[in-house]
């Protein structure tokens, strides 16, 4: 066996590993089986909303949380506007007899604003909600149930994405839809291993300030549970839509931020790797995350042995299926109109957050990443 060929079996394999072989082992760990426990009192829910210039959210999203089906004495709402510079303090001080409002004028970015609500929350559990969701009445109910097991720290809820003024397809849903499956599935046999902060519970008692720089302030959150030895499951039952408009470069953008920020992260919790002391969590560090993250490295692999041994007549047909994938994605890219056509669509995403996943690590590592998130505008 040649070099070349070694090295594109390798690659193939790192790939089959990360995207089929994990989540298939997945299905076969139910060492914890999910129970239906009740809390026999509803715990007291302190829910920390940062909004910057979100003027066209700022009412919706408040009417929406008062709007929850939750015990209001045991409902507190901190709405904290990190330096908005639009109407969204003047309109969040409408509210300021039911809400506690924070505000300042000099943006400090997402971690500062969630500290910030955190020092001001009085409740037993912390639920973190962006500005453009909307969860369902019941969701809270269904997060907070999850706390009756004591081994639960935190909760993830089930965001589903919802477009709106754009003719692009919503790639990010395909992706979600996806990591939804994970998470679940992750939930029944172990812990998640990262969360989806639209809508993100913990104990108030495992909150770890962050770090100011941080850049995935729910990832950090999620392994800051994890690291105190509590599990992060998932809720498919809290129920909650974001709004967002579907736009590839925009979503480019926020996976070069997602990746860079959980490099920065799984650097933080390095010593979740070791698989002495956290044999699960190590492992499943390395699957769901280190390993997709370094997918960019085994397609490029892949095509280099497919060149190089391309005499071979099964690296020839690899290095001619990758050429034609490749080119479709490459149409994608140059014309909308081709990438609403899913065939097309698929490659092109599939390339362009891969590509973002190459940047994001090369981002991390000249540690030229801004904590600061620019939002998509319509």
């Amino acid at each position: 066996m040649s070099l070349g060929f070694l090295m594109f079996v390798c690659a193939v394999l790192g790939l089959f590993y990360t995207y089929v072989l994990y989540p298939a082992l997945l299905l076969f760990m139910h060492d914890r089986r999910e129970r239906d426990r009740l809390l026999t009192a509803l715990p007291t829910v302190s829910v920390i909303i940062p909004f910057y210039n979100e003027e066209r959210w700022a009412v919706r999203k408040l009417e929406n949380t008062l709007s929850w089906s939750y015990p209001e004495d045991r409902l507190q709402i901190i709405a904290v506007s990190d330096g908005s510079t639009d109407r969204t303090p003047i309109l969040l001080r409408q509210y300021d007899d039911r809400v506690t409002v924070v505000a300042y004028p000099v943006r400090r970015g997402k971690p500062t604003a969630l500290n910030l609500g955190a020092a001001q929350a009085t409740g037993d559990i912390l639920i973190f909600t962006d500005a453009n969701v909307f969860p369902q009445p019941d969701a809270v109910q269904a997060l907070v149930q999850r706390y009756a097991d004591a081994s639960v720290g935190g909760v993830c809820g089930n965001v589903a994405l919802q477009g709106e003024g754009s003719l692009e397809p919503l790639g990010e849903g395909l992706y979600m839809q996806y990591e939804r499956w994970l998470f679940a599935h992750e939930s029944r046999a172990l812990t998640m291993v990262g969360a989806d902060g639209a809508l993100f519970s913990i104990r108030r008692t495992l909150f770890v300030p962050l770090p100011i720089d941080t850049i995935t302030d729910d990832f950090a959150m999620a392994l800051g549970v994890v690291a105190q030895g509590r599990r992060v499951v998932y809720e498919p039952r809290a129920q909650s839509v974001e709004i967002v408009v579907p736009d590839v470069q925009a979503e480019f953008r926020r996976k070069i931020r997602m990746i860079a920020g959980g490099y920065q992260t799984l650097w933080r919790y390095r010593r979740l790797f070791n698989p002495l002391a956290w044999p699960s969590v190590a492992w499943q560090l390395v699957s769901h995350k280190l390993l997709r993250w370094l997918v960019p490295v085994f397609l490029m692999s892949a095509l280099a042995a497919a060149f190089v041994g391309r005499e071979h007549p099964v690296l020839a047909l690899a290095l001619g299926i990758q050429i034609v994938f490749y080119c479709v994605a490459v149409c994608g890219w140059l014309s909308q109109r081709l990438r609403r056509w899913m065939p097309v669509y698929v490659p092109y995403y599939f390339c362009a957050v891969n590509a973002a996943a190459a940047i994001g690590l090369w981002r991390y590592l000249i540690g030229g990443q801004s904590v600061i998130w620019q939002k998509v505008k319509r």
